[in-house]
């Protein structure tokens, strides 16, 4: 299984896949999230995000992240979660809400899944 995390040190960008191997997909387009620019989402055709791209600063807890499990369960909702800090600012875009460590919507630190349907428990593990 290739990795679900990954950093290109020579361009300062990380990537987080939202899925695991068995959800196939094809990327429709790549869009910003609204609140914070460094950070492109990949799209594919049902409309589910399968990718973040995140970039420069916003990439500091990627870089060196050696998660042990890719997701959390809290009660009814999946979390996925770079550090265990508070957050203070958050953005929704297509069933997924972003996390911030400042209320300015910088230091991405992760997101949780608030749309079940769309983001399945067998393609999340």
């Amino acid at each position: 299984m290739k990795k679900r995390i990954t950093f290109d040190k020579t361009a300062d960008i990380g990537y987080i896949y939202v899925f695991n191997k068995d959800y196939k997909y094809t990327i429709k387009e790549t869009e910003d999230l609204e609140a914070n620019d460094l950070i492109a989402l990949d799209i594919d055709k049902n409309n589910n995000i399968v990718g973040l791209e995140v970039f420069g600063d916003e990439a500091i807890y990627i870089k060196n992240n050696e998660l042990s499990q890719m997701y959390k369960q809290i009660d009814d909702s999946y979390y996925f979660l770079l550090v265990d800090k508070p957050v203070k600012s958050s953005s929704i875009f297509l069933g997924i809400e972003f996390l911030f460590e400042n209320e300015d919507y910088t230091n991405f630190i992760g997101y949780k899944i608030l749309d079940n349907e769309k983001y399945k428990k067998e393609f999340l593990d």
